[in-house]
């Protein structure tokens, strides 16, 4: 994931500047970590957590909170930071209206291939044994 992470964000970079004279995704030491990050295996909850808070610095962070990426941001970037919402924070500490809004687990569940842990996942077609 971190090559294909890294040439995604490459060419994305050379478009945009080429045009604009703008990068969408502003690199940094922190950046250079987390790229690093999702190279690592998952083989604790806590890895997990921490990949996804890469991908969260990488993509949602690292475009200006979405500010440099086009309006509606892309489904990706949104997924991004509804994922790491998940893994990070309760989502039913909020009002109503947030809890009805469809960035739920349940959605993100649907849109993802990961379980909600590396400790619950399996490779796909695996059965229970």
């Amino acid at each position: 994931m971190a090559e294909e992470v890294s040439s995604l964000i490459y060419a994305i970079n050379e478009r945009a500047s080429s045009t604009s004279g703008e990068d969408i995704f502003k690199l940094t030491n922190k950046s250079a970590r987390a790229i690093k990050k999702l190279a690592s295996l998952c083989k604790r909850d806590t890895d997990f957590e921490e990949i996804v808070d890469s991908l969260y610095f990488i993509v949602y962070e690292g475009s200006g909170d979405c500010k440099r990426l086009p309006s509606p941001p892309p489904d990706f970037a949104m997924d991004v930071k509804f994922l790491r919402t998940h893994v990070r924070h309760d989502l039913d500490h909020g009002d109503e209206r947030d809890a009805a809004k469809p960035t739920s687990r349940r959605v993100n569940a649907q849109k993802i291939s990961w379980k909600a842990s590396p400790s619950r996942m399996r490779p796909r077609g695996a059965t229970h044994s």
